[in-house]
């Protein structure tokens, strides 16, 4: 259909010359392609409303808080509640056109590639009984509740005695990226199997004092005898979960996403007005931080 377009007398132009050319402001044309680029509905809605203007809506209000005279502690009170939203809302402004990364680590036949199969919904990492089958960083892409999330599945640690085995370049190799992937992720899931056959020596610190944190999930619950995992509540450390029928999966997910995007649960207003998208929003917020301070020395 373009090449008809085009060949009818129509120009073909880039994305960034269209917007030039629709001459909108800077923070519009920055907001216009992070929702180019995002798949999830959450991080949609946050970008549509501050297309709407919600985010100048805010800077207003601070601005005529501001301007209020004679000055009075309601005003300075109500600048200082809008100014504490927009900074608790960039962290998550900042990074709404990027999914999050989810790493797996853990040792080799811990069911690291069927948790993520069932995490994401179908078979995206191969599954076999035989010891080391992913050899490479896999990831995989899901829309969990509004937010994506790249999930990406590593080469396993082998272990014997709690000590890395010898084995071959390619899987070497393998291993090598998953140490580098998980200094990049937001979040790593350290995945041990409860089926007693399966050694797990594997520990986070064998990587780097700078990992990102973690949950603890137990894999192939199926296979344990222990009833009280299934049972444990949210606050406890381990996850125990069984790809296979699915027990523990929507609690993983549950955990996951409060670890990823704790603001949803515990200051559930923070994205339902202004939010800062960009450096350039950063800024804003901080110049009026440092005028809020000010006035209320002045008060």
């Amino acid at each position: 259909f373009l090449d008809y377009f085009v060949s009818a007398g129509a120009d073909e132009v880039s994305w960034n010359t269209w917007h030039a050319r629709l001459q909108k402001d800077r923070r519009d044309t920055t907001i216009r392609k992070q929702l180019a680029q995002v798949d999830g509905s959450y991080a949609a809605q946050i970008l549509t409303r501050q297309l709407a203007g919600s985010f100048q809506k805010d800077i207003r209000r601070i601005k005529q808080a501001l301007d209020t005279t004679p000055r009075c502690m309601d005003q300075l009170v109500v600048a200082k509640a809008v100014i504490d939203r927009l900074e608790r809302a960039s962290r998550i402004g900042l990074r709404l056109a990027q999914p999050w990364r989810v790493i797996l680590l853990g040792p080799v036949n811990a069911g690291k590639s069927s948790l993520i199969n069932a995490l994401v919904g179908y078979d995206r990492s191969i599954v076999s009984p035989h010891a080391g089958t992913t050899r490479d960083v896999l990831e995989t892409r899901a829309v969990i509740d509004g937010w994506s999330v790249n999930f990406i599945d590593t080469a396993g640690f082998h272990i014997v005695d709690n000590q890395k085995q010898e084995i071959n370049g390619i899987e070497q190799k393998g291993i090598d990226r998953a140490a580098v992937e998980a200094l990049n992720a937001d979040l790593i899931l350290h995945v041990q199997s409860l089926d007693p056959s399966v050694v797990d020596g594997f520990s986070t610190t064998q990587l780097d004092d700078a990992l990102p944190p973690y949950i603890s999930v137990g894999t192939k619950l199926d296979l344990c005898c222990n009833k009280q995992l299934s049972e444990q509540p949210l606050s406890e450390r381990m996850v125990p979960t069984s790809a296979r029928t699915g027990q523990g999966i929507e609690r993983l997910i549950q955990v996951v996403l409060e670890k990823l995007v704790p603001e949803i649960k515990h200051q559930p207003d923070c994205f339902l007005e202004g939010v800062p998208v960009s450096r350039e929003d950063i800024d804003v917020v901080r110049k009026l931080h440092q005028q809020v301070d000010g006035y209320s020395r002045d008060l």
